[in-house]
């Protein structure tokens, strides 16, 4: 008889998963499948927030943590539901604002930082299009602004 493992496919640049044998001190592992979110913990400015599922049967823990350490990974939060035989569907949160980096993305990139990549197509901020000399600030309203450019 086959032992059942644990296979993660992962995609994007969420957070990242990986299979370990043992839950450390300070966490305790969630059973599979949860339809509430639940938030990655105990992120600092030296760990990464983290949280550890469990499914019955299998050996081992999968592992979910914040790409790199601070709190901000605390606002994480995933939903596992089963979408099959031994399958689920996960859903990764942020609880952040949903436009945080729209601006940086309107501005662009500065001239400095362009070379042969301002010649080759694609996306272009204001910060490319505008005339020498022109001072630029993308604002959004009933968000804080960030530092003028």
């Amino acid at each position: 008889m086959a032992q059942a493992q644990w296979r993660p496919v992962v995609q994007g640049k969420g957070p990242e998963a990986q299979i370990v044998p043992r839950v450390p001190l300070g966490w305790t592992p969630q059973a599979l499948p949860f339809r509430q979110p639940r938030y990655l913990t105990l992120g600092s400015a030296s760990e990464p927030a983290q949280i550890y599922l469990q499914e019955e049967g299998l050996p081992g823990f999968l592992r979910i943590q914040a790409r790199e350490p601070g709190g901000y990974g605390n606002r994480i939060a995933v939903a596992a539901r089963a979408s099959g035989p031994a399958m689920y569907d996960f859903s990764v949160i942020f609880e952040g604002p949903p436009f945080e980096t729209a601006r940086e993305y309107v501005m662009g990139k500065a001239l400095e930082a362009l070379t042969l990549q301002s010649l080759e197509p694609g996306p272009g901020g204001v910060l490319q299009a505008k005339a020498a000399g022109i001072h630029v600030r993308v604002r959004r309203e009933r968000t804080p602004e960030f530092d003028e450019l």
